[in-house]
């Protein structure tokens, strides 16, 4: 058993990474700070969790950083009404988190990008998860790129997903695209975090299993765990793309975003084996972790 970090902080303690992060560290035996927007009317039902304010950028409690050994800043805006918004909150929002750890002098520092944030992205999403990237020190601090977080009972993406082919059964592919989805469940996640932080490792880790697997086979393994029909639809891009754009500016709710779109279109498959041997873990594959999730053997965090 991993020797327990003493107090760790996490931000964005109420998203699904969060809740199990905090959890996780926990059950760990650390005092665990969980940092979140509305901490009054999100408690941790267990003992050993501690709620603070954390609405970024400005409205920070500094208390909970007094004393912390680790920070692992989780907190990031899907949601933005704005672009405004979005750099506030998440530039802004990273750049703040960041300079208090530094002022409180913890020990490390762990920002969670995605396997998303590359180079030739152009969602909004993998393009500021690369940005925020660069603020980080690579000899210092540490910077993990999970593949898509696989998890059950949670409006996470993974769940989405699942809600699409239970409900319509259809669902819409980039024509001419053949994208590799790495996948990573979130236990193997919360254990890779806490191994990488006991070895002192600093720089970036891909955690995502290996090899992957087209997205079309993704689909169809929920859809067979699920005993539903599975029918693609292949989109062209362009068009598609225009057409959304225009569906979003007139405020009409529609099951698929340029977001979602442009993600797709940039999926890129990401070299993972040497990391997760630097870190020493093996994560389950897209077929193991989708089990678990959709047969119920998943462990829920201790929150509400």
């Amino acid at each position: 058993m991993l020797r327990a970090v003493q107090c760790v902080c996490v931000t964005g303690a109420s998203g699904f990474l969060g809740r199990h992060l905090c959890d996780y560290f926990r059950r760990q035996g650390s005092e665990v700070r969980a940092l979140m927007r509305q901490p009054g009317t999100y408690p941790f039902r267990e003992p050993g969790i501690k709620t603070y304010m954390c609405d970024l950028p400005n409205d920070i409690d500094h208390a909970a950083f007094d004393g912390a050994e680790i920070i692992i800043h989780c907190a990031y805006t899907t949601r933005q009404t704005s672009p405004e918004q979005a750099f506030s909150v998440n530039y802004l929002g990273t750049k703040a988190v960041y300079g208090l750890s530094r002022t409180h002098q913890a020990s490390r520092f762990v920002f969670i990008s995605s396997t998303a944030a590359h180079a030739g992205a152009e969602s909004y999403y993998g393009r500021s998860k690369c940005s925020l990237e660069r603020l980080f020190d690579g000899s210092r601090d540490l910077v993990i790129r999970p593949g898509l977080i696989l998890g059950a009972g949670e409006n996470t993406r993974f769940s989405q997903m699942t809600r699409l082919i239970d409900r319509v059964g259809v669902v819409p592919i980039v024509r001419g695209s053949a994208p590799i989805l790495q996948t990573v469940h979130i236990d193997d996640l919360c254990k890779a975090i806490d191994l990488a932080l006991h070895k002192r490792l600093t720089g970036t880790f891909v955690v995502a299993e290996p090899q992957g697997l087209p997205i079309t086979d993704f689909f169809r393994l929920i859809a067979a765990h699920l005993h539903r029909r599975c029918v693609f639809i292949p989109l062209p891009m362009r068009p598609t793309l225009a057409l959304l754009r225009v569906i979003e500016t007139l405020g009409i709710p529609f099951p698929l975003s340029t977001e979602s779109l442009l993600g797709l279109k940039h999926l890129t498959h990401m070299p993972s084996a040497n990391d997760l041997a630097k870190i020493g873990i093996d994560v389950m594959p897209a077929e193991q972790s989708v089990a678990r999730c959709l047969n119920g053997q998943d462990r829920k965090p201790d929150a509400r």
